[in-house]
Protein backbone atom coordinates (compact mmCIF):
# COMPACT_ATOMS: atom_id res chain seq x y z
CA UNK A 1 0.00 0.00 0.00
CA UNK A 2 2.90 2.52 0.70
CA UNK A 3 3.70 2.41 -3.02
CA UNK A 4 0.49 3.04 -4.43
CA UNK A 5 -0.09 6.77 -5.88
CA UNK A 6 -2.54 9.16 -3.72
CA UNK A 7 -5.83 9.98 -5.60
CA UNK A 8 -4.35 13.42 -6.22
CA UNK A 9 -1.76 11.95 -8.66
CA UNK A 10 -4.49 9.42 -10.21
CA UNK A 11 -6.57 12.31 -10.22
CA UNK A 12 -4.50 15.06 -12.31
CA UNK A 13 -3.53 12.25 -14.58
CA UNK A 14 -4.07 12.67 -18.33
CA UNK A 15 -4.96 9.15 -18.16
CA UNK A 16 -8.03 9.93 -15.80
CA UNK A 17 -8.73 12.89 -16.74
CA UNK A 18 -9.25 11.24 -20.31
CA UNK A 19 -11.67 9.46 -19.07
CA UNK A 20 -15.67 9.71 -19.31
CA UNK A 21 -17.15 10.69 -15.90
CA UNK A 22 -18.64 7.15 -15.79
CA UNK A 23 -15.51 5.54 -15.73
CA UNK A 24 -14.08 8.12 -13.65
CA UNK A 25 -15.90 7.18 -10.81
CA UNK A 26 -15.45 3.25 -11.35
CA UNK A 27 -12.12 4.29 -10.97
CA UNK A 28 -12.14 6.47 -8.03
CA UNK A 29 -14.62 3.21 -6.53
CA UNK A 30 -12.08 1.01 -6.95
CA UNK A 31 -9.25 3.37 -5.39
CA UNK A 32 -11.43 3.60 -2.54
CA UNK A 33 -11.97 0.28 -2.40
CA UNK A 34 -8.62 -1.33 -2.91
CA UNK A 35 -6.13 1.00 -1.12
CA UNK A 36 -8.30 3.24 1.46
CA UNK A 37 -10.29 0.16 2.99
CA UNK A 38 -7.64 -1.70 3.96
CA UNK A 39 -6.75 0.91 5.87
CA UNK A 40 -9.52 1.23 7.87
CA UNK A 41 -11.56 0.24 11.01
CA UNK A 42 -15.32 -1.60 9.40
CA UNK A 43 -17.21 1.48 12.03
CA UNK A 44 -14.79 4.16 9.64
CA UNK A 45 -16.05 2.82 6.01
CA UNK A 46 -18.93 4.64 5.49
CA UNK A 47 -17.43 8.15 6.88
CA UNK A 48 -14.39 7.57 4.84
CA UNK A 49 -16.51 7.29 1.46
CA UNK A 50 -18.52 10.36 2.22
CA UNK A 51 -15.40 12.03 2.68
CA UNK A 52 -13.46 10.70 0.16
CA UNK A 53 -16.18 11.62 -2.41
CA UNK A 54 -16.60 15.27 -1.26
CA UNK A 55 -12.45 15.39 -1.53
CA UNK A 56 -12.72 13.91 -5.33
CA UNK A 57 -16.00 16.62 -5.86
CA UNK A 58 -14.10 19.40 -4.48
CA UNK A 59 -11.55 18.78 -7.53
CA UNK A 60 -13.90 20.51 -9.99
CA UNK A 61 -13.23 23.59 -11.42
CA UNK A 62 -16.34 26.64 -11.43
CA UNK A 63 -17.30 29.11 -13.62
CA UNK A 64 -17.78 31.65 -11.08
CA UNK A 65 -21.22 34.58 -11.72
CA UNK A 66 -20.92 37.47 -10.01
CA UNK A 67 -23.90 38.34 -8.85
CA UNK A 68 -24.01 41.54 -5.81
CA UNK A 69 -22.79 43.38 -3.34
CA UNK A 70 -24.55 45.15 -0.18
CA UNK A 71 -22.04 47.91 1.80
CA UNK A 72 -23.73 48.43 4.93
CA UNK A 73 -23.89 51.79 5.95
CA UNK A 74 -23.58 53.20 2.56
CA UNK A 75 -27.03 52.26 0.77
CA UNK A 76 -27.31 53.81 -2.37
CA UNK A 77 -23.84 55.17 -2.50
CA UNK A 78 -22.47 52.29 -4.38
CA UNK A 79 -23.28 50.36 -7.58
CA UNK A 80 -24.74 47.11 -6.26
CA UNK A 81 -25.18 45.01 -9.34
CA UNK A 82 -21.40 43.62 -9.76
CA UNK A 83 -22.13 40.94 -12.85
CA UNK A 84 -19.42 39.62 -14.13
CA UNK A 85 -17.83 35.72 -14.40
CA UNK A 86 -14.97 34.12 -13.03
CA UNK A 87 -13.09 30.89 -13.15
CA UNK A 88 -11.75 28.72 -10.34
CA UNK A 89 -9.30 25.63 -10.79
CA UNK A 90 -8.23 24.04 -7.93
CA UNK A 91 -4.28 23.23 -7.13
CA UNK A 92 -4.61 21.10 -3.70
CA UNK A 93 -7.49 20.34 -2.04
CA UNK A 94 -7.57 23.67 -0.19
CA UNK A 95 -6.15 25.96 -2.67
CA UNK A 96 -7.66 27.19 -6.07
CA UNK A 97 -6.43 29.85 -8.33
CA UNK A 98 -8.88 32.32 -9.52
CA UNK A 99 -9.63 34.99 -12.03
CA UNK A 100 -12.20 36.69 -13.28
CA UNK A 101 -14.04 39.90 -14.18
CA UNK A 102 -16.95 42.04 -12.91
CA UNK A 103 -18.69 45.47 -12.60
CA UNK A 104 -17.36 46.78 -9.68
CA UNK A 105 -19.39 49.15 -7.03
CA UNK A 106 -17.98 52.14 -8.77
CA UNK A 107 -19.31 51.15 -11.56
CA UNK A 108 -16.09 50.57 -13.27
CA UNK A 109 -15.00 47.19 -14.95
CA UNK A 110 -12.37 45.06 -12.34
CA UNK A 111 -10.17 42.35 -13.23
CA UNK A 112 -8.79 40.32 -10.65
CA UNK A 113 -6.45 36.75 -9.68
CA UNK A 114 -5.31 35.55 -7.07
CA UNK A 115 -5.46 32.43 -4.94
CA UNK A 116 -8.05 30.89 -2.32
CA UNK A 117 -7.65 29.27 0.67
CA UNK A 118 -10.22 26.57 2.63
CA UNK A 119 -9.06 27.35 5.93
CA UNK A 120 -12.04 25.48 8.06
CA UNK A 121 -15.49 23.94 7.73
CA UNK A 122 -18.14 24.84 9.86
CA UNK A 123 -20.65 22.17 9.40
CA UNK A 124 -21.95 22.96 5.22
CA UNK A 125 -19.76 25.87 5.46
CA UNK A 126 -16.40 26.68 3.97
CA UNK A 127 -14.67 29.37 5.78
CA UNK A 128 -11.33 30.76 3.60
CA UNK A 129 -9.47 33.57 2.63
CA UNK A 130 -8.48 34.92 -0.93
CA UNK A 131 -5.86 37.05 -1.74
CA UNK A 132 -4.62 38.78 -4.90
CA UNK A 133 -4.21 41.55 -7.34
CA UNK A 134 -7.74 43.66 -8.11
CA UNK A 135 -7.84 46.69 -11.03
CA UNK A 136 -10.93 49.33 -11.16
CA UNK A 137 -10.92 50.81 -8.11
CA UNK A 138 -7.63 52.94 -8.25
CA UNK A 139 -5.50 53.70 -11.07
CA UNK A 140 -3.53 50.78 -11.61
CA UNK A 141 -4.14 46.81 -10.15
CA UNK A 142 -3.59 46.54 -6.29
CA UNK A 143 -3.55 43.90 -3.50
CA UNK A 144 -6.71 42.28 -2.21
CA UNK A 145 -7.32 40.13 0.42
CA UNK A 146 -11.10 39.23 1.81
CA UNK A 147 -12.74 36.50 3.91
CA UNK A 148 -15.19 33.98 2.02
CA UNK A 149 -17.92 31.69 3.52
CA UNK A 150 -19.10 29.15 1.02
CA UNK A 151 -21.89 26.65 0.61
CA UNK A 152 -23.32 23.80 -1.56
CA UNK A 153 -26.51 25.11 -3.08
CA UNK A 154 -28.35 23.17 -5.50
CA UNK A 155 -25.81 22.09 -8.05
CA UNK A 156 -23.44 24.79 -7.30
CA UNK A 157 -21.53 26.98 -4.19
CA UNK A 158 -22.86 29.93 -2.94
CA UNK A 159 -19.89 32.42 -2.15
CA UNK A 160 -20.15 35.58 0.45
CA UNK A 161 -17.00 37.83 0.23
CA UNK A 162 -16.60 40.64 2.71
CA UNK A 163 -14.02 43.17 2.84
CA UNK A 164 -13.39 44.88 5.57
CA UNK A 165 -12.97 48.66 5.63
CA UNK A 166 -9.53 49.58 5.36
CA UNK A 167 -7.36 52.68 4.58
CA UNK A 168 -5.57 51.72 0.87
CA UNK A 169 -3.76 54.81 -1.08
CA UNK A 170 -4.94 57.58 0.49
CA UNK A 171 -8.73 56.58 0.57
CA UNK A 172 -10.93 54.82 2.69
CA UNK A 173 -12.61 51.67 1.48
CA UNK A 174 -16.00 51.02 2.76
CA UNK A 175 -17.20 47.73 3.74
CA UNK A 176 -18.71 45.59 1.44
CA UNK A 177 -20.60 42.05 1.55
CA UNK A 178 -20.71 40.08 -2.18
CA UNK A 179 -22.15 37.31 -3.32
CA UNK A 180 -21.18 34.92 -6.59
CA UNK A 181 -22.38 31.33 -7.52
CA UNK A 182 -20.40 28.73 -8.39
CA UNK A 183 -20.92 26.18 -11.14
CA UNK A 184 -18.86 23.04 -10.95
CA UNK A 185 -17.25 22.01 -14.39
CA UNK A 186 -14.46 19.08 -15.48
CA UNK A 187 -11.83 19.72 -17.22
CA UNK A 188 -9.95 17.34 -19.73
Amino acid sequence: MEDAPSWREIASSPKFQSLQEKEQTAVRNQYFNEIVVPQLGQEDISKARDEFNASAAAMESEIVLHLVSRHPGNEGKYNETNTGAGVRIPITENTSFGAGTYRNSLDKQSNYVGLIHKIMQLGPVDIGVGGGLISGYLDKPVPFVTPEASMKVGPGTVRVNVVPPVKFGGKTVDPAIGLSYGIPFKTK
